[in-house]
């Protein structure tokens, strides 16, 4: 089967946005990424969040995140989602009168705990022992909180995560993951270096056998359509203000100057990967784009540990 090169799949994802449907669709997006960023930063101006995630309570695989289909309802500010190996098990809300730590209302059984009490540890301790429904959104947690770390993997330099406000939060794109209008989500941005114009890296995370060539695309898919969403088209198609996605990304400057972005796949090794991985890269001709994959070891004690990285340099 023939396969397309990044520069035909980068095209193919600008003209689909071009249409009047696609049009419509990145004026959709940017509306909502205006709200979102509007609502993040009233959320990290509260503060309370960040006192929460600088004390883990009873599990180093507890993350906190926001959800894109909570905006419209957050008439109050956005709702913090408490997970644990990939499921929700409860909501943060802010503290009493703004002081103390914040609240953890429970998901099986609706209490309010103290975030920093020994009550919220027996509870988190508990929900540990859970079945794992989303070993996918598992990882997610697991691989942020790795690039978060310092010292970090050697193969994690260079990569930092983009958490809003101190948390998680799955970026959606203005198409699906075959390319088409629609509503996708990015598995996990991150930034490269700490410099003033990095690039954002939109990461596809897969947990199944899936070949190298397809979690590529569907990166390069997210990619492409963030890059028209944010850059726009030259002489086609206007860009957005970039300060709103500056402030989005976590990045406190207000320049307009074009944001870059780039696309990985985070894949679990096995039997010929390795081999498949180098031939979708050499298939791809992707001498002018940054493209990346790394490949991670599927432990049996569910960890994440990367052995390979196919870019030199972060």
């Amino acid at each position: 089967m023939t396969q397309n090169t990044y520069a035909e799949i980068v095209e193919w994802i600008r003209g689909t946005l071009l249409t009047a449907e696609g049009q419509k669709k990145i004026h959709q997006r940017r509306c909502e990424a205006a709200l979102m960023a509007k609502r993040l930063g009233e959320l990290k101006a509260s503060g309370w969040v960040l006192k929460a995630t600088r004390r883990q309570v009873g599990s180093d695989r507890t993350v906190f995140t926001v959800h894109q289909e909570t905006l419209q309802k957050a008439t109050n500010g956005l709702v913090v989602s408490v997970e644990l190996r990939g499921c929700r098990v409860g909501k943060l809300l802010p503290p009493p009168n703004g002081r103390g730590y914040p609240i953890l209302k429970t998901k099986q059984d609706a209490r309010e705990l103290e975030w920093g009490g020994s009550e919220a540890r027996a509870y988190i301790r508990a929900c540990a022992n859970m079945k794992r429904p989303s070993p996918e959104r598992d990882l997610q947690g697991v691989i942020v909180q790795a690039l978060s770390t310092s010292p970090k993997h050697e193969l994690l330099q260079n990569l930092w995560p983009v958490r809003p406000a101190n948390c998680m939060m799955e970026f959606p794109a203005p198409v699906d993951r075959n390319g088409h209008i629609g509503t996708g989500n990015i598995d996990l941005l991150a930034r490269t270096g700490r410099g003033r114009w990095p690039t954002f890296v939109v990461c596809e995370l897969k947990v199944d056998r899936t070949t190298p060539y397809d979690a590529l695309v569907q990166a390069i898919h997210y990619a492409a359509a963030l890059d028209v969403e944010v850059n726009g088209i030259t002489h086609e198609l206007p860009p957005a203000d970039r300060s709103i996605y500056r402030s989005l990304f976590g990045s406190n400057l207000t320049a307009q100057a074009p944001l870059r972005f780039g696309a990985m796949a985070i894949i679990p090794n096995g039997r010929g990967v390795e081999a498949a991985t180098r031939k979708a890269l050499d298939n791809l001709d992707t001498s002018n784009a940054w493209l990346d994959v790394m490949l991670f070891d599927p432990r049996e004690d569910e960890q994440f540990r990367p052995v390979l990285r196919f870019r030199s340099e972060g």
